[in-house]
């Protein structure tokens, strides 16, 4: 293996230490933001949600930050996969940055929305304010089209792991079965994102306990296998 080999080498396994973690960083950070946050703050009657969100306002900002921080981890990993798959299919790789790319530019814009809705919430708890329940209203306007945002921007998520698991399946990278669960959870995000905008009705179908399942162990296994890929002993490239 010539010195231009080992330098891959390195390099990809830097880039596979470094997406690892920020991608263990970045599911941490989505489960505390979703799980311990959303789901624990927002409520169907607005005005329950604005006083949960105005009584909890450091945790809500929290949350904020939480998903910021992730749009910023998604950069990373999706700069971390370029290096890794370059070589392979160059096209593809650059297809793949650039969904990932396009999908953290959505997310970022998205959670203006977020900050929009604690503004509307905060004034409707002002003494004397005129018509709080407009306000309210309007902040959970704000929620509703933060929650189709992120539907948009998991649309070129779902795309971007088909595209990864394109390439990885002609290596010996990932598991093959971890490969097959990536195509798997790109395809749901992608049918998710567009059931919800195209046919609300069969939303279920695709937020169902067995989609979560498939989620979850995609996501996971992302993280694994590139802190795995990161320690490979075996060379990438043996010319």
């Amino acid at each position: 293996m010539n010195s231009l080999n080992v330098d891959n080498d390195q390099m990809i396994k830097k880039a596979a230490r470094i997406g690892g973690i920020s991608y263990v960083l970045l599911i941490l950070l989505g489960l505390f933001a979703e799980m311990f946050v959303r789901s624990s703050l927002i409520t169907t009657e607005m005005a329950v949600t604005a006083n949960n969100i105005v009584s909890n306002e450091l945790l809500f900002r929290l949350g904020f930050f939480s998903d910021l921080f992730m749009v910023l981890l998604d950069i990373t990993v999706g700069i971390a996969f370029y290096v890794i798959l370059r070589n392979l299919n160059k096209t593809l790789a650059l297809t793949g940055l650039i969904l990932r790319l396009t999908q953290s530019v959505l997310l970022a814009i998205n959670l203006q929305r977020m900050h929009t809705a604690l503004l509307y919430f905060k004034n409707s708890m002002v003494e004397n304010v005129v018509e709080p329940g407009l306000l309210q209203l309007l902040g959970g306007n704000q929620l509703e089209m933060f929650k189709y945002g992120y539907f948009l921007a998991l649309l070129f998520f779902g795309l971007y792991l088909i595209v990864i698991a394109l390439q990885l399946r002609q290596t010996d990278y990932f598991n093959k079965v971890v490969v097959l669960f990536i195509a798997m959870a790109g395809g749901l995000y992608v049918a998710d994102s567009i059931v919800n905008f195209m046919l609300p009705q069969f939303k279920m179908i695709t937020g169902s306990n067995v989609s979560m399942i498939i989620w979850i162990v995609s996501e996971f296994s992302i993280a694994i296998g590139l802190i795995r890929l990161s320690f490979r002993k075996r060379p990438f490239y043996t010319n």
